[in-house]
């Protein structure tokens, strides 16, 4: 836990990589957003919408899914999560909403991004249409021709996509030409970034957003290991260290209780494992 408080600093770097390299008119735009995000990320009002939308609009939890044929065929036991489950069939609504609501929270009334595949500017025009907000996708050329498919649904969904034709007509255009469209709108909208890159605090906000997948699934996990620790009492060491190592997130979990909470304490003291 101690490399998600200390990672990044405050400017933005996760060690020597990082920060925040901007024309200098775009600069107070993502001061702005980074004061936005680190006050409505603790806010109680904003967690709480966040949760409402993913649980009754996503469709979240997603499972965790016991591949038995993928198993048997490589002799390992092969789990997968099943973001495709997702609304729009993708991680990529994980970050996507929340950035539109940060967005609205922000007084925001348009969403800008980049694509590549499309997932993400399907997930963001999704996104949009739940908020009410305009969307424009910049899309390569070359991509908006592999990936019809994605390009109508962005478009049914409200989408302005704009075909990137300079360059290598792909995703690195599609970045450069979505900056250059936000440089205009800076005060309607946001550059909502689909991936852990760009300026900070970007990759900052997507790793915290997609940080769901990996918490649901140690929330599936910690079930399936207590209750084998409470019948079986055959928890190894390994996995009491990490559940241990884990405890100021999990004991957030409203289903995790004192008894659950008590257990987990007293596998660690059997093992002899410190606090982390």
């Amino acid at each position: 836990m101690s490399y998600l408080k200390q990672q990044p600093t405050q400017d933005g770097y996760f060690g020597d990589f990082g920060g925040a390299f901007l024309p200098p008119e775009l600069v107070p735009h993502f001061e702005q957003i980074n004061r936005a995000y680190m006050t409505l990320g603790r806010s109680a009002d904003f967690l709480n919408e966040l949760k409402y939308i993913r649980k009754h609009y996503q469709g979240r939890p997603t499972p965790v899914y016991y591949a038995h044929n993928l198993s048997k065929e490589v002799g390992a036991h092969i789990y997968l999560k099943r973001e495709d489950l997702n609304h729009s069939g993708a991680h990529k609504l994980n970050h996507c909403m929340a950035e539109a609501l940060l967005a609205k929270h922000m007084g925001k009334t348009k969403l800008i991004a980049e694509t590549g595949a499309g997932q993400h500017g399907v997930a963001l025009a999704t996104a949009a249409a739940y908020f009410g907000m305009e969307c424009e996708i910049h899309m390569g050329e070359i991509d908006i021709a592999k990936e019809a498919p994605n390009v109508t649904r962005m478009k049914l969904l409200g989408a302005q996509v704009v075909p990137v034709g300079f360059g290598g007509r792909s995703l690195k255009e599609a970045v450069d030409s979505a900056f250059q469209s936000y440089l205009g709108q800076t005060d309607k909208a946001i550059f909502a970034i689909g991936s852990v890159v760009g300026p900070h605090p970007f990759p900052l906000m997507v790793r915290n957003f997609q940080s769901i997948v990996a918490v649901l699934k140690l929330a599936n996990n910690i079930w399936k290991w207590l209750a084998n620790y409470r019948t079986k009492w055959r928890l190894v060491s390994a996995e009491v260290q990490m559940l241990w190592a884990c405890l100021p997130v999990l004991s957030t979990m409203p289903r995790l209780d004192s008894t659950a909470l008590s257990l987990l304490v007293k596998a660690r003291n059997s093992a002899n494992i410190p606090p982390p």
